[in-house]
């Protein structure tokens, strides 16, 4: 079977040094070399992290044990930390989808994207709003038992940078508490 140009991302079988699956320690992210993440049969030797846009809903992944993630992409946020677009995250497609992912023990992400960068400096100037947006990627987690999150806020302005890294740390905080 061709594995479309993946075959480098696969470990001998022969190297069976305590797998890691996709939901133990890789789930937590605490994921070090020399071990190989276990993704069903195949032994990745690299995390391989896959985004699925929302406008690709109808792609069906051929090969789930050459993922180590799957990042779904995206909700949409404002400056307040409120959701703008949903995208279809929250609708049964998606709801097949992650459970199809995590049937083939896949976890699953959910992406939060604010493109703007005058919002996303208001977003984090603010400890309210960062709290909200906080709630909201929880909230977001919870509709579809999502094992994670992941922003992509671009760009993040130079003048935040220190409350990008506190939001960061508060949010792995909150996700952390849910496991």
């Amino acid at each position: 079977e061709r594995l479309h140009g993946h075959e480098a991302l696969i470990a001998d079988q022969s190297e069976r040094r305590a797998p890691v699956t996709g939901r133990g320690e890789a789930r937590a992210g605490r994921v070090s070399s020399p071990q190989l993440l276990s993704a069903g049969d195949v032994q990745l030797d690299r995390m391989v992290y896959g985004y699925l846009p929302y406008w690709e809903m109808g792609y069906e992944v051929p090969h789930w044990n050459l993922l180590g993630v799957l990042a779904w992409f995206a909700l949409e946020l404002d400056e307040e930390g409120q959701v703008v677009d949903w995208n279809g995250w929250g609708g049964a497609a998606t709801e097949a989808l992650v459970s199809e992912a995590h049937a083939n023990q896949t976890p699953v992400v959910v992406t939060v994207t604010l493109f703007d960068d005058e919002k996303i400096e208001a977003l984090l100037k603010s400890a309210t709003r960062r709290s909200q947006t906080i709630q909201t990627c929880l909230d977001a987690m919870a509709v579809h038992a999502a094992d994670g999150v992941n922003i992509d806020f671009e760009f993040v302005p130079a003048s935040v940078r220190e409350e990008f890294v506190t939001f960061m740390a508060e949010l792995k905080v909150a996700v952390v508490a849910l496991q």
